[in-house]
């Protein structure tokens, strides 16, 4: 099993509290590792030189890593019983054959370097000059730290002495050996890196060991057992069939569910391109994060459609001080920086709900919300804020890594929000009248698409009901309430294009930002991951949002003759929120 291995120069007499610290840091990093049985952790408080020969002859085979801290020479390391010569310890550590890392975290080791590489080790960190005990403890502290996180050796490296440099000043480099060191070259550098070709690929490429493998089996169990306990609203037994499965999902939210499905779609290996996501990958990772974004998304659509639909007990200074947040989520794009803000505007909104008594279109949604101020529930969200924020600086391994922590955190999430069961979006897409002669009062005939997933069917139906509702909207319905007598509109935030294009089905997109200087919308897929999206935006010959604008004039080319030819769609995305933020703060859309 591969093996580290940490000797700390300490005097069992007289200690260094500098080494003991260190020893106690890096040990409590590294514990959880050790507890999976990553790797095997030898580590000697009190390093002697017969007790340094032991141990690295007993772990030649399975050596990966060495770290020595204590005093140091130009070619010595000081050890309680004597001086250990660097040229010998050069000789022995080149025998283990995967040793990849070797740390000399003393005074001076620099000239200690060249031996070590020659000998075949990838990586060497060493000091060019004289560092003083407590520098060199919270160096190794902090380089450990991102290790047991993941980290890369170049990334670690950096990052450690990033941190040494908030304390006290020190400087860091990292160099690529070929033929020899200049050994009096000037000394800009305290901690310098070493590496040779073989360790050019390791520096960015090799981690700590992990007992988390790619092919992981344990890989969507959480999801699956988190749709068992969510099922249990809709009296579904679960099973891992996979038409079992998809029946739960046809029973949460489109936007909701679509996601997920795309998590548990098992990869046949008939050489389809299509993009799998059922095993730990980089892939997996960006799409949990897409997961958790499109449900905390939907969340916030429908209390901005509840907040909306009781505009009457709504009170200006109630909504004002709710006017930046959403001037912050209107304009925040999601490749940059708007899912940080998810959480905080989903907060703000229920907590303005329930300030004004605004009944909760899923009442057991209020509960859900009250859990969220439980410390113990909040970490799940904040751990997506985490890797929202970090997530474009990870490695690939390290977004593997992560897959089972995040399906972890997601699932729990997922459960928190299980009463999203038995809800479904419905797009409308048109509404003719049916008033012959013989009727006493009108009949409303409504082109609708209920938006699930795809195996159900999304086919147009037209349903006739008696009272009307809104074109080319889409709303959220309790999947009992045929009439749609009691539902919830959430557009322009949720948009079906192709009830604006009199397209077959339906293509569900999601709000994403307003660009408040070209007052373009962006919408993107509601249910897919991709860097593409539906602009909407002002064309140069329009003066004004009553003039008309047709975005999909492309997508018309190939549609149908009886397809409209002329219509405002910007105007109508336009007046909608120019309408919502009207009806919230007084002010229309271009005033805020």
């Amino acid at each position: 099993m591969p093996t580290l291995l940490l000797n700390f120069a300490n005097n069992e007499q007289n200690h260094l509290a500098s080494l003991r610290n260190e020893d106690d840091a890096i040990y409590a990093h590294l514990i959880e590792r050790i507890k999976t049985k990553a790797f095997i952790l030898v580590k000697d408080q009190y390093a002697t030189t017969t007790k340094i020969i032991s141990n690295i002859n007993s772990y030649r085979d399975d050596l990966v890593l060495f770290w020595f801290s204590g005093h140091a020479g130009r070619d010595k390391l000081v050890f309680e019983d004597e001086e250990a010569r660097s040229e010998g310890i050069a000789q022995i550590l080149g025998q283990c054959r995967d040793l990849i890392l070797v740390g000399l975290n003393g005074c001076s080791t620099k000239n200690q370097v060249q031996a070590l590489l020659e000998k075949g080790i990838a990586i060497v960190i060493a000091t060019s000059a004289p560092v003083n005990d407590d520098k060199a403890a919270k160096f190794g502290d902090y380089f450990f730290k991102e290790l047991s996180q993941h980290r890369s050796i170049r990334e670690a490296f950096n990052t450690a002495i990033a941190n040494v440099n908030i304390h006290q000043a020190v400087e860091g480099e990292i160099i690529h050996f070929r033929d020899t060191l200049e050994i009096n070259e000037p000394e800009k550098s305290q901690w310098i890196l070493y590496h040779n070709e073989k360790g050019k690929n390791l520096l960015d490429s090799w981690r700590l060991p992990s007992t988390v493998q790619t092919n992981h089996s344990d890989a969507n169990k959480l999801i699956l057992r988190a749709l068992e306990i969510i099922g249990k609203n809709a009296n579904i037994a679960l099973t891992d069939n996979v038409e079992q499965r998809n029946l739960a999902l046809t029973k949460l939210p489109f936007m909701v569910s679509e996601p997920i499905r795309r998590l548990l779609a098992p990869n046949d290996n008939n050489g389809s391109e299509q993009q799998f996501y059922d095993l730990p990958s980089p892939q997996r990772y960006d799409m949990l994060l897409f997961a958790y974004q499109s449900i905390l998304s939907f969340l916030c659509y429908v209390l901005m459609g509840q907040l909306w639909k009781n505009k009457d007990k709504l009170t200006k200074n109630e909504t004002l001080s709710f006017e930046v947040d959403f001037l912050d989520w209107l304009s925040g794009d999601y490749q940059r920086n708007k899912q940080q803000l998810l959480l905080n505007i989903f907060e703000r909104l229920a907590n303005l709900s329930i300030a004004t008594d605004v009944p909760f279109f899923i009442p057991e949604l209020e509960k859900s919300v009250e859990r969220l101020k439980d410390p113990k529930v909040k970490v799940h969200f904040l751990f997506f804020n985490d890797q929202f924020i970090n997530g474009s600086t990870l490695s690939p391994e390290t977004k593997t890594f992560c897959c089972h922590e995040l399906e972890l955190r997601f699932a729990s999430i997922l459960i928190l929000f299980r009463n999203l069961i038995g809800y479904s979006l419905v797009s409308i897409k048109e509404i003719g009248v049916l008033n012959y002669m013989h009727d006493v009062q009108p009949i409303y005939d409504h082109k609708i698409v209920r938006v699930q997933i795809s195996n159900t069917g999304i086919d147009d139906v037209n349903q006739k009901i008696p009272n009307f509702l809104k074109t080319a909207a889409v709303l959220l319905t309790d999947e009992n309430d045929k009439n749609f007598e009691r539902c919830l509109f959430l557009s322009p935030f949720l948009i079906d294009k192709n009830a604006y294009i009199i397209s077959p089905k339906a293509n569900l997109m999601a709000f994403d930002h307003y660009d408040r200087q070209t007052k373009a919308f962006y919408y993107r897929d509601a249910g897919k991951k991709n860097d593409e999206f539906l602009c909407l935006e002002v064309p140069v010959n329009m003066t004004s949002a009553e003039d008309y604008f047709d975005p999909f004039e492309d997508d018309e080319k190939d549609i149908a003759s009886n397809h409209r030819s002329s219509s405002d769609y910007y105007s109508l995305i336009f007046e909608q929120f120019s309408a919502f933020s009207k009806d919230m703060f007084g002010k229309k859309l271009d005033e805020l």
